[in-house]
């Protein structure tokens, strides 16, 4: 999420520069999006809804959050139009993304309520589950830990009630860190188990859950099962081949012996 001289003729000489930087640059950004509505229209509605949003996402990534809204306005329009409810939650979520990204956790929040309200009636299980997640991701970065966890532990009841067994797992990281940052180890790790055995049984990669596990070995002291689960990952990445999982232990393994 967000981590992001003195001579008077120096300074005049700066702001003229940046102005004329921002001055070429607004061209390009319009004639990016008209070029992309160009693009797109012969396109098909749902077509043109994801592109808008791919879109959307490029120029949030560079900075361009005005572009970013411009573009996701566009699809959200479109979905509208269609009175597609799915596509219509899918557009808020993406708004809700974008308001994290600029630190208006209040502003994400009605986004995400939004886009859930329109699930209410919808199959849209998996998507439901992920909304859900990520309202209890945004009350984490408030700081509200209660609500967080209200969140998560609806997400989880649906996706357990419907196995849905990643999405179960990938609630138990969530709530195994939230449990660490509650200074609670021993719950942390047990949410961190389920999850990697969830990860596990369902093929999928399950290495994210076990460098947080080791670091929640490290953190309660247990500096001997910390270095067994790094050398688990370890050995996971020897079988794959994966010289980069390979390195990234290399680097945090020592860390156990301190």
């Amino acid at each position: 999420m967000l981590f992001l001289v003195s001579m008077k003729g120096f300074f005049f000489f700066c702001a003229g520069f940046l102005f004329l930087q921002q001055s070429h640059a607004q061209p390009t950004l319009t004639t990016a999006y008209d070029s992309l509505k160009t693009q797109l229209a012969l396109k098909s509605d749902t077509v043109q809804i994801a592109q808008y949003q791919n879109f959307a996402e490029d120029m949030l990534r560079k900075g361009r959050v005005g572009d970013s809204q411009t573009a996701l306005a566009e699809a959200l329009s479109i979905a509208e139009k269609l009175q597609n409810e799915r596509q219509i939650s899918r557009v808020y979520e993406s708004f809700g993304r974008l308001e994290i990204d600029q630190g208006n956790f209040a502003q994400a929040l009605n986004y995400f309520q939004k886009a859930l309200d329109y699930l209410k009636d919808s199959p849209a299980l998996n998507q439901k589950i992920l909304i859900l997640l990520r309202i209890g991701q945004t009350y984490f970065l408030a700081n509200d830990l209660k609500q967080a966890e209200n969140y998560y532990r609806q997400g989880l009841k649906l996706a357990d009630q419907n196995k849905r067994a990643v999405l179960m797992a990938d609630t138990y990281s969530e709530l195994a860190n939230l449990e660490d940052t509650r200074k609670n180890s021993r719950k942390a790790l047990a949410y961190n188990a389920r999850a990697i055995a969830l990860y596990q049984a369902n093929g999928e990669d399950y290495t994210s859950a076990l460098f947080n596990r080791a670091i929640e070995y490290k953190n309660a002291g247990l500096y001997a099962e910390s270095e067994r689960i790094y050398r688990q990952c370890l050995r996971h990445a020897e079988e794959q081949k994966d010289e980069y999982l390979k390195g990234y232990v290399y680097v945090n393994l020592p860390n156990t012996l301190l």
